[in-house]
C-alpha cells in the first residue's frame, strides 16, 4: 500500500527505476534542474547513486562531467548512496551545469596628454 500512497501524482514517463523492485528498501527521489522537467527516480537505498547521476545525464544529454549533483547544498558523490545520505522519499537532488569562470586581464588606458 506504501508504493501505491508515493506513486501518486508522478507520471509513469516521469519515473525511471533502477533494481529489483521486490525485496528491496526502496525510495523516490527527485532530480531537478532550474528552467527544466523534473525526473523521479525509484532505487534501492543502498544503490550507488552514480546510476542515477549517469542516467540524468543522459536523458538531458548533458555531459556528465559538466553537471554538479547537490543533496542539501553538499556534493553527491558517485559512490554515495541513498542511506549514507540518509535521504527520505521525495527528497530532491539539485542538479546545475558546472561554471566556469574567465579570467579576464586587467588593463589600464592612457590618454596622451
Amino acid at each position: 500500500m506504501k508504493e501505491e500512497k508515493e506513486l501518486v501524482g508522478i507520471s509513469q514517463s516521469k519515473l525511471v527505476c533502477f533494481g529489483p523492485m521486490i525485496g528491496v528498501n526502496l525510495i523516490i527521489l527527485r532530480v531537478q534542474r532550474p528552467n527544466e522537467e523534473d525526473i523521479f527516480y525509484r532505487l534501492g537505498r543502498e544503490l550507488p547513486l552514480e546510476h542515477l547521476m549517469n542516467d540524468y545525464c543522459k536523458r538531458k544529454s548533458l555531459a556528465r562531467e559538466t553537471v554538479r549533483f547537490l543533496f542539501d547544498g553538499k556534493r553527491v558523490r558517485k559512490t554515495h548512496t541513498a542511506e549514507l545520505l540518509k535521504m527520505d522519499d521525495d527528497d530532491i537532488i539539485d542538479a546545475f551545469s558546472e561554471q566556469y569562470g574567465v579570467k579576464f586581464a586587467s588593463f589600464i588606458l592612457y590618454e596622451k596628454i
